[in-house]
């Protein structure tokens, strides 16, 4: 008789075990691995092709929160290994140059971002800021060899 009264009570531990354990599993991979992307940035000048030192990379999360920024050095090369994945969109700022604004940049662990910009002389640009779209390259080199990658 005493088995009886528990029995019910085992059989909602262990559908309640079950869903917790369902649920603990719709939470993304990223929130569990907290795996960190790269970011590189190469900047020049339109016209004249040349490297831009000291641009400013501005990075900016789409939730709200605190974002970041690196600066190219003498060959007109930023990198920041580290960002949290996500989305993102990105200012690039030069005194003396149009700004340029890259949206809908997502970065995960397993790819690399390379933004390869190329900005134009103020005096030159019809706008202030150029607001661009985000697309990773289709083929990707990686450590001396090549990845394709193929969107669909």
């Amino acid at each position: 008789m005493l088995a009886h009264r528990f029995v019910p009570r085992i059989c909602f531990l262990a559908v309640f075990a079950l869903l917790a354990a369902v649920s603990s599993q719709s939470v993304p991979v990223t929130a569990q691995t907290g795996q960190r992307a790269r970011l590189y940035a190469s900047i020049h000048d339109l016209r004249t092709k040349q490297p831009i030192r000291d641009v400013r990379v501005q990075v900016y999360p789409a939730r709200p929160g605190a974002g970041f920024a690196i600066e190219t050095d003498k060959h007109g090369q930023a990198a920041h290994i580290g960002v949290p994945e996500g989305l993102y969109r990105v200012l690039i700022v030069k005194e003396g140059y149009a700004s340029v604004e890259v949206t809908d940049v997502v970065t995960t662990g397993s790819r690399p971002v390379r933004l390869n910009i190329e900005l134009l002389k103020a005096d030159l640009a019809p706008y202030k800021v150029k607001r661009i779209k985000y697309e990773p390259s289709l083929v990707e080199v990686e450590d001396s060899g090549i990845r394709i990658v193929i969107r669909g």
